[in-house]
Parts: structure tokens; sequence; C-alpha cells
């Protein structure tokens, strides 16, 4: 479940910290900066200023379950927010004559009351009460919510948490969670961001709250057959290994095993593929991963076998035709239909965006299919970046496997 976060001008926040931390917060909810301008013209009023959003915003908006902007531009209605599907401008106009709060308290406050409200969207609260669910017709209420910070046991009865869906309970976990958060650092007046880094917590693999760190996400924009995993230790697993992959100085051993275990994880992320062996001494060769695909997408499974072989090369220079006969040798001493050559240097005579203009390997990968019927899938860095950004990694691979039809 990903939300993408944008502020504009007025919002005097680091997104990109904020952003980190809440992700690191939650246990379901994936959040995202947003990098796009947003170009709010005053006052905002609906639909009007939601149809003038900026396309880039819109694009960064797709597939997400919420998308928030936030501004000091004031609603014509002097409303706090609005919707249009899954988006939400959230207006925190004339904020300091609201709350002594910081800024950030209320954004996060806005966040996880539409997060709320994603379960459970019930007449609200006329009266200010301090519930989350209250509607603030008197605008000072947000104040008494944020430092209060609860959900009133009407309301709780109202959710009726037995009957809620898995997605819905998940949510409300992660409301739980930020709401318990945003209480404590408020009702002492606290800024959230450092209550947070106060705490000085630590996340599976000792990366501190607050950390400054290259924001990575590998979650799909589109996951129209639920085939990519979308789970938070999945996702957190590859973007930590990602991380390291990304360190220039290892010896080339190193650097080669941590490309092993970030291709683990990250071909782990398709439902069904199940890993067998790393590093496997078969004998006859060696080989750096295999995976049993049969019981994962079945166009995926059709075209390359049972099995699939990964050869993984994490060197500056670009792979050559040694490199990729020595592979194919290798998948056919063994009988087996297809295998993908991850390359992160590059491959010579391959360009992900030209391949039907390449030469040097890539040609030997189209003479071994032609030849053998030995599916050779080229994987280099800008797959890994297309996925990263967004990209499905099994819609990806049947892109790349539909080449071979058309060689």
């Amino acid at each position: 479940m990903k939300v993408v976060l944008f502020v504009d001008q007025s919002i005097d926040i680091d997104i990109q910290l904020l952003t980190i931390t809440l992700d690191q917060r939650t246990k379901h909810v994936c959040f995202k900066a947003g990098s796009s301008d947003v170009g709010l013209d005053t006052p905002i009023t609906n639909p009007e200023s939601y149809n003038t959003l900026p396309r880039a915003l819109l694009e960064e908006a797709e597939g997400s379950l919420m998308t928030f902007v936030f501004t000091k531009i004031p609603y014509d209605n002097n409303y706090f927010f609005q919707t249009m599907g899954n988006l939400v401008i959230v207006s925190l106009h004339a904020w300091d004559y609201l709350s002594s709060l910081p800024l950030v308290n209320g954004v996060v406050y806005f966040i996880v009351e539409l997060l709320a409200l994603a379960i459970e969207n019930c007449p609200r609260h006329n009266k200010v009460t301090g519930c989350l669910f209250d509607f603030l017709y008197d605008k000072t209420g947000v104040d008494l919510g944020m430092r209060a910070a609860f959900i009133c046991p009407d309301c709780l009865t109202r959710l009726g948490i037995q009957s809620l869906s898995e997605k819905d309970l998940m949510l409300l976990e992660d409301v739980q969670i930020l709401l318990d958060d945003l209480g404590l650092a408020s009702k002492w007046n606290n800024n959230l961001l450092k209550y947070w880094q106060s705490k000085e917590e630590t996340v599976p693999n000792g990366i501190a709250i607050g950390e400054s760190i290259t924001h990575l996400d590998f979650l799909p924009d589109d996951n129209p057959e639920n085939a990519i995993n979308t789970s938070r230790e999945s996702i957190d697993s590859v973007c930590r290994t990602y991380l390291k992959l990304r360190e220039n100085n290892k010896e080339a051993t190193e650097k080669g095993s941590v490309l092993e275990e970030f291709a683990t994880q990250f071909f782990g992320l398709i439902k069904g593929w199940k890993f067998l062996d790393r590093d496997a001494n078969l004998g006859d060769c060696e080989i750096d991963l295999i995976y049993d695909i049969t019981a994962g997408p079945r166009v995926l499974h059709q075209r390359l076998g049972d099995n699939l072989y990964i050869e993984c090369k994490n060197r500056t220079k670009k792979s050559d035709t040694r490199d990729i006969s020595h592979f194919a040798l290798n998948l056919m001493s063994r009988k087996v239909k297809s295998g993908i050559f991850f390359s992160m240097g590059g491959i010579t005579g391959y360009q992900p965006d030209k391949w039907k203009s390449a030469d040097a390997a890539y040609k030997k990968i189209v003479d071994l299919y032609r030849i053998h019927d030995v599916i050779v899938i080229p994987l280099v860095y800008e797959d890994v970046e297309l996925v990263r950004n967004g990209g499905n990694l099994v819609m990806h691979l049947e892109n790349l496997v539909n080449r071979f039809i058309r060689i």
C-alpha cells in the first residue's frame, strides 16, 4: 500500500526525512516522497484545483493508495481538505492561529486521519471531542486532536474490527502506531520528527530512525495480477541490499556476493518463484542462483521452463562473448531451457532501449536462441532502475522474453 507525499513551497518541512521516517515506523503502508512541482493557485477549489494538477504529479500518484498534496493555500470553503479519487489536497492555512504545535505534527495528523477514513467513512463528530473522526468545523479543534490522538469508544465500535478485511486491519495497525507517536510528542509540545529521532530506535538492519538514506521502494506502480510480493519485510530487504550493492569500495569477491544476495531478494519478489540453491556445484558446472518457477506467473513458466538459472556479474567492465558462451554451455549441459544473465556493468553491444541494433555479446545471445533454442535473458543496471522506479518485475521480464519471439 503506497502513499505518496508532496509539499509546495509554502510548507517548510524536510519531506524526504519525514517520508523515510514514516516508512520505518509503519509496518504495512509504504511512504514515498513525490518529486514533481505542485503548481497550485489560490484559492483551492474542488474539482478545479484537482483537475489542473501537473501531469507529472498525477503519473507519480498512479497506483497509490493515497497521494497527499500539502500547502498553506486556503480552500475557498475554508476546509482542511477535500478528496478526488486517491488525491488529497490538505490546506494548513493560518496554522499558527490554529495550534502552537509544529507544522509537521499537523501533516502527520492529517495523513493518519485520511488513512483511518480509508477504513471507515461513516458520519463523523460534528463537535470537537479530540477523536480522530472529528469533522473539525471549528478548525482550532485540530490542536486537541493532535494532543489527544485517539479514536473514541463509539467510533471503535462502529469500525467493527472483527469484520474488517485483512487490508483494513493492516491500515488500522499503522494508524494506531502513528497516532500513538503523535500523541506522545504533541502532548509535550514536541516536534514529532525530533521526537522520533530522540527515541534512537532502529529498524531490524540497524539503520537509525531519521538517518538520511536514499529513498528506495521497488514497489510496482501497477500490480494487476498480484504477482509481486509487496510485503514490508521483502521490500525492506531488497532496498537495504541495494544500498550495499551501490557502494563502490568492496573487493571483487564481496561485490559478487552482494549482487547474489540482492538477486536472491529481487527475484524473490515474484510470487511462486521458489529459491532452490545459491553457488550450486552441479559437478560439471557451478550456478550462482537456481529457482523453481513452476508455481510462478504462468506466462513465464510456459516460456522459460520449470527451472531458471541465474548468472550474476558485478564488475565495472561489461560482460563479453566469453561470459555469455560459458553461461549458455552450462544451461545446455544441464538441459535447462533458459537463464538470466545479470550483469550490473552491462553487456558489450547491448543497450536496453536499442536492443534491435545490438552486436557483439548480445548478438551471441540472439544466435544461441536461433540455433539452440536457449533463452538467455540479459539484465543490466537500467533494468533494475526501471523496476526500482515503479516498474513491475514480472511484466518487465515478460517484455524481455517476448523479444525472442520477434527475433
